[in-house]
């Protein structure tokens, strides 16, 4: 159905407030208010941390332009998947689907050669790219040159993959 029915339908909020039709546009364009983005974002980066960390994935000694690398990477594929690629157990069918949905068929395709015709491996190289372009911590200081050295998100991965507490 329409997204108003969803976002009221008790089991997608269940224990949670709801809209009505009528103020559910009011609500969605909080999303334009920049404090209220920025709250929201921050949230949800910090809920997609504590999950990931419920789950054993030791983020205590990230420093902080690498648990912005997993929060950017959380914030992109969701809770599920983001444990999926730490894990690099991603199916080829949802690496070729997420891949798809970020860049489109053609450029998909490109990546897909690329890698050698691997779609998890094609996705893998395309988010870590995405987010080494895009995540600078440097940027938001003030004194750029205090911004500590970061490993690339494949590497992270690797990391949180192979010290996970069991």
């Amino acid at each position: 159905g329409s997204l108003a029915g969803i976002l009221s339908c008790k089991p997608y909020m269940a224990g949670r407030r709801t809209a009505t039709d009528k103020h559910l546009q009011e609500i969605l364009d909080l999303r334009y208010v920049p404090e209220h983005a920025i709250f929201a974002a921050v949230d949800y980066a910090v809920s997609n941390l504590s999950l990931l960390g419920k789950d054993g994935y030791s983020l205590e000694s990230l420093n902080d332009g690498e648990k912005a690398k997993i929060m950017y990477a959380a914030h992109h594929l969701g809770e599920g998947d983001v444990k999926k690629f730490i894990e690099n157990t991603m199916t080829s069918k949802r690496a070729e689907k997420l891949l798809i949905t970020q860049v489109g068929v053609k450029d998909a395709k490109k990546e897909l050669n690329d890698a050698g015709a691997n779609w998890v491996k094609a996705h893998r190289a395309w988010l870590k790219r995405y987010i080494e372009r895009k995540i600078k911590i440097g940027n938001f200081m003030c004194d750029p040159t205090q911004a500590p050295a970061t490993r690339d998100l494949l590497a992270l991965a690797d990391y949180l993959k192979n010290n996970k507490v069991k």
